[in-house]
């Protein structure tokens, strides 16, 4: 299983995610603590068809 954890330091936190799925990652970590970014993450790699092949893990204060 490979896990990469995310911050949106180096580009819009989607496209390191896009680059992280393309990469193979299995998980991604969204470690910003801001709620819209695993939107963002989430729309966007639906958009490019490949959200079925990653999960989404979140660090932040989130409620379901």
């Amino acid at each position: 299983v490979k896990v990469m954890q995310l911050r949106g330091e180096t580009s819009e936190i989607w496209k390191e995610a896009l680059v992280a799925v393309t990469s193979g990652s299995d998980i991604i970590m969204i470690d910003t603590g801001r709620k819209e970014d695993i939107t963002a993450v989430s729309k966007k790699l639906k958009d490019y068809e490949v959200r079925d092949s990653v999960k989404l893990a979140f660090g932040g204060d989130l409620s379901l």
